[in-house]
């Protein structure tokens, strides 16, 4: 497998994101991965089809289109101030989202099932 990692992601947090893609292949045996390619077609970027708002890290957040450095500092802080989200649609309060990328983002970020962080 090969990684594609964001300009901006460190070797720190490149390996935060494979620790993490670890963790959620491990945990979620109901939802495929989606391999993208990049403009060079010997990278591959791997990107989960969801992830918990609730308990996605900040290099998890970067791998969706949408959701850059800044946005993804931005909903942890969010999550710090307000606690969890109860609502995807709480996620405009953390960027500068258009209805369209609102409706990309739901596809890719779910709430925990019963309203409990971590599920």
């Amino acid at each position: 497998m090969h990684w594609w990692v964001h300009p901006t992601v460190d070797t720190a947090q490149e390996k935060k994101l494979q620790q993490a893609w670890a963790e959620f292949q491990a945990t979620n045996t109901t939802t495929d991965s989606t391999l993208v390619e990049t403009a060079n077609s010997s990278k591959k970027k791997v990107v989960p089809d969801s992830v918990d708002i609730n308990t996605a890290d900040s290099a998890t957040l970067l791998l969706f289109k949408g959701i850059g450095q800044a946005t993804a500092h931005k909903i942890m802080e969010w999550r710090r101030k307000h606690g969890p989200f109860t609502d995807v649609s709480q996620i405009k309060e953390c960027g500068s989202f258009t209805e369209e990328d609102l409706q990309v983002l739901r596809v890719h970020l779910r709430l925990p099932v019963n309203g409990k962080a971590g599920q």
